[in-house]
């Protein structure tokens, strides 16, 4: 079986190009020009032997090979020794000297306080005089209080940024470290005519560690000794400047404002009171004559003139029925009973007309007592009318000084505030550029952090040093030792399908529960599905029997409706036959009597 000489991928016979890389296929062969075989049954066995090791003699018989030289017979530690050795060799020292050289830039670039006192500001100190006011000992306290806050945390919030960063590169380069020392000792990377610590990557990735290890050490001293060595002259210098400052302080200013503010409260309160009071008369004023209306009683006079009368009619006509029949029962008089159908009639018409002329007789005085009202409360509407505008024009002028009190009292406040703040503008520009510039010193340290590990890291990277260092010692394996490297590219190549199979049948038994679930998903909701159809039909038939039952009782319920519609429908031809009966006796017994009149008369 032959190889590619590119990638070292198995060639089928008769191949001409490699189908993983498609370089030309040729037969691969060692540095002294002799062909090299690998047996496929020796090829098959890398596989079960990964992750062994073996001496070099071992090596040699398991693949046919001749050892040569003493170290031949020596062990796979012995080798390891001699290997680890080799760190020392001038090649390795070069390449870490060559990393060593790389020299990023360092938090020292950022120029150390420079104070910009004279030294009779210094020998004054920081000490208050005897004549500085509460207000501005007050104030001063304060501003040192802030400022120490202010660069304390800020002081704080570096020396935590460089520990992080500091321990993130650390672990980064231990990590390179531990991780070269573990392949180092893999016995993949063993081989007769490569030596591991000879290669210039393992080299230079060695050195990149030391670099950043030493870079890590150098940078956070110098951070930590700047902060301690610029950070308290500082705060001390800004002490001093504020005390100065605060010196100058103008008291008679802050004396005034403060006068000026009570004067403005007074008059605003002033204001106010008025205002209320006025708002006040006002109200009560409008309320007094707003009770001097007339409640207008025109509006049922008909509805009241007719309850009136009404009971007067009805006792009218109650006490005509009355004689009437007390001349029928008692006196039987000829003439009265003569009379009484007339005296019935003379009643009733008075009492009508008595009640009619008693509706309109009403209506007029009423129309009178409603013109007088309406007059006295339009009256009385002009009179509020004319009040509320007095008034308003009262309220208006109360209302423009109120507001001008309140502005009065807003400026005083305003006043207030900046007198308290009233020192020497030029100590107080001193004091405000010594902050600002030491503020942004501490900012450009902080910048500077990140800006000496991105050097650093472009410099010197740890990035994919292990897929860097293989690749350098299969290159050197295939150039020096081809057969080993075949069969190392053999060995990968099957894990790599090995993998994929082994990825490709998850894939597939992941697609199969999940086709699976599916069906037992479907089934389930087919099962649902037929559950609720079978219920739905239960329900139906159900509802069927209930509406069935429903009609049944409907139709029994017409019946009996219709059955008691005639019943009544009878009781009523009964009654009308009744009352028939009753109007025809009443009838006869009205000619009867008629007859008897008649009879007594003539």
């Amino acid at each position: 079986m032959s190889f590619c000489t590119s990638c070292g991928a198995p060639l089928k016979p008769g191949a001409k190009f490699c189908e993983q890389c498609g370089a030309a296929a040729a037969e691969a062969k060692p540095a002294g020009g002799h062909r090299v075989t690998v047996d496929p049954d020796i090829a098959n066995d890398i596989i079960v032997w990964e992750g062994k090791e073996y001496t070099a003699q071992e090596w040699a018989n398991r693949f046919g090979g001749k050892s040569t030289g003493a170290a031949v017979a020596e062990s796979s530690e012995t080798e390891r020794d001699a290997a680890r050795a080799s760190r020392t060799s001038p090649a390795a020292v070069e390449a870490r000297a060559a990393a060593r050289s790389l020299s990023p830039s360092t938090p020292a670039d950022i120029e150390p306080y420079t104070s910009s006192l004279t030294d009779e500001e210094r020998a004054a100190g920081n000490t208050p005089s005897k004549t500085m006011s509460e207000h501005a000992r007050k104030k001063l306290q304060n501003e040192i209080s802030n400022l120490n806050n202010l660069v304390r945390s800020r002081s704080k919030l570096v020396r935590s940024h460089m520990a992080k960063v500091k321990l993130e590169d650390e672990t980064a380069a231990k990590n390179v470290q531990s991780r070269i020392d573990a392949m180092e000792h893999d016995s993949t990377y063993f081989s007769e005519t490569v030596a591991f610590n000879d290669l210039t990557r393992v080299n230079a990735y060695r050195s990149f560690a030391e670099k950043h290890l030493a870079t890590d050490a150098e940078t956070s001293a110098t951070v930590f000794a700047w902060l301690n060595e610029n950070e308290q002259p500082f705060l001390d210098d800004a002490e001093i400047l504020a005390t100065r400052m605060w010196e100058t302080f103008d008291e008679a200013a802050l004396d005034r404002a403060n006068d000026e503010y009570r004067d403005a409260l007074a008059a605003r309160d002033q204001a106010a009171q008025e205002l209320r009071k006025l708002k006040a008369d006002c109200d009560a004023e409008i309320d007094r004559l707003s009770r001097e209306r007339v409640a207008l009683d025109y509006s049922r006079p008909i509805s009241d003139s007719i309850k009136h009368y009404a009971l007067l009619c009805l006792a009218l006509v109650v006490l005509t029925l009355a004689l009437s029949l007390i001349n029928y029962l008692i006196l039987h008089a000829a003439f009265l009973v003569t009379a009484l159908p007339i005296v019935r009639i003379i009643g009733l018409v008075g009492a009508i007309g008595f009640f009619v002329a008693g509706i309109f007789l009403q209506r007029g005085p009423e129309r009178k007592r409603a013109a007088e009202a309406a007059t006295k409360n339009e009256a009385c509407e002009r009179a509020v009318a004319d009040k509320k505008k007095e008034f308003g024009s009262l309220i208006e002028q109360a209302e423009r000084k109120h507001k001008a009190a309140q502005e009065r009292a807003d400026a005083a406040a305003l006043e207030i505030k900046r007198a308290e703040k009233t020192v020497d503008p030029t100590m107080q520009e001193r004091f405000s550029t010594l902050t600002y510039g030491f503020v942004n010193k501490l900012d450009a340290l902080d910048k500077s952090i990140d800006v000496v590990y991105a050097n650093l890291n472009e410099s010197c990277p740890l990035e994919n040093f292990e897929q860097n260092i293989d690749a350098e010692w299969m290159d050197e394996l295939k150039k020096r030792d081809a057969q080993r490297y075949m069969m190392l590219h053999t060995e990968r190549s099957n894990e790599a399908q090995t993998s994929e199979l082994k990825k490709t049948s998850e894939a597939q038994r992941e697609e199969a529960a999940k086709q699976t679930r599916l069906q037992e998903e479907q089934t389930r909701l087919q099962e649902e599905q037929t559950r609720i159809a079978q219920a739905d039909l239960e329900e139906n038939r159900r509802r069927r029997a209930e509406a069935s039952q429903l009609d049944r009782q409907r139709a029994l319920d017409a019946r009996r409706a219709a059955d008691a519609a005639e019943r009544a429908s009878r009781a009523q031809e009964a009654e009308a036959r009744a009352g028939e009966q009753a109007n025809y006796s009443a009838d006869a017994a009205a000619r009867a009597q008629k007859n008897y009149y008649n009879y007594r008369k003539y």
